[in-house]
This record gives C-alpha cells, structure tokens and sequence, in this order.
C-alpha cells in the first residue's frame, strides 16, 4: 500500500470527483454518474483510516449519493447502505462536533425514507429520534435549521397519521 501522504490526494481527486458526478445527476437524470460516484466514494472510505479527521465526511458523502441514487432507483440495498454509511459517520464525530448537526440530520432523513419504503415504526421513532438530536446540536441562526425543523414536522405528521395522536 502506498504511503498515506501519496494517498491522501488522490482520495481528495475521487471525492470531488464523485460529488461532481452527484451534482451534475441532479441536473442530467443519469443514474450511471450515481453509479460511478458511489464506486468512487466506496473507494475513498475504504482507504480511509477510521482515526482519520475526514472520515465522518466521506461517508456521509456516501451516504448521501446512495440516497440519492436510492430515490432515482428505488434499490432497498442503496438505502441501507446509506443509513448504515450515515450512522458510521455520526459515530465517527464526538457530541459538540460542528458537523454533527448535519450528520445526525442525514441519518434522520435515510431512516424516514426507508420508513415511507418500509412502514416501519421503529425507523420512523429512530428517525423522530435522531433529528431532534440534529435540532439540539443546531444553533438558533443556523441556515440548515430550517430543513431540519421541515424533516422533523414531515416525520411527527407520519407519526400522527400513523396512531391518530398529538406528540409534539
């Protein structure tokens, strides 16, 4: 194996790389540059050494193109690969991280979408769970919190819906 100080730039190629590939998806409908960006984000996280200041970011890089593709796709294994990336990132950041709000609020989001796959109530009370933990990381002024505070209403509406009963 190559020296980590030879390896680190070309992990740095091949996560722009996949996010390009991401972003450009969200324009052209091609579920091949999800493929392709997914392959290369698989490479980069597993070259990544678990103590590694970068790692939380990786897989939720990942996480977020197999949710993406998982929309596009409807592959259940995409899903779960993305929470299982999703929840590998959140252990990866101590509380009180700066990303942590935004990790939590990834995870949050895949369960909710496996739950509206699934039905699951334990995915959707893990994901009411998860994102409240987002909005208690999520200071006042955040631009993310918005988005956060939209997941959780959609998530506690699901959960109305579901028993009939008020839980906020």
């Amino acid at each position: 194996m190559a020296p980590r100080w030879v390896r680190e730039p070309f992990n740095a190629v091949k996560t722009r790389r996949g996010l390009r590939l991401l972003r450009h998806e969200q324009r052209s409908g091609s579920i091949s540059e999800l493929s392709e960006s997914a392959d290369l984000l698989r490479q980069v996280v597993s070259a990544t050494p678990d103590d590694h200041p970068d790692r939380a970011r990786r897989l939720s890089n990942l996480g977020a193109v197999l949710l993406a593709r998982y929309r596009r796709s409807g592959a259940v294994a995409d899903l779960d690969e993305a929470i299982t990336a999703d929840r590998q990132a959140v252990a990866a950041v101590p509380a009180g991280h700066r990303d942590r709000d935004r990790l939590l609020s990834n995870l949050g989001a895949a369960l909710w979408n496996r739950y509206k796959r699934s039905g699951s109530v334990a995915d959707l009370d893990e994901a009411i769970t998860v994102i409240r933990q987002a909005m208690a990381a999520t200071h006042e002024g955040h631009p993310g919190r918005g988005v956060i505070l939209s997941n959780l209403g959609a998530a506690l509406h699901d959960r109305f819906e579901r028993s009939g009963r008020h839980l906020i």
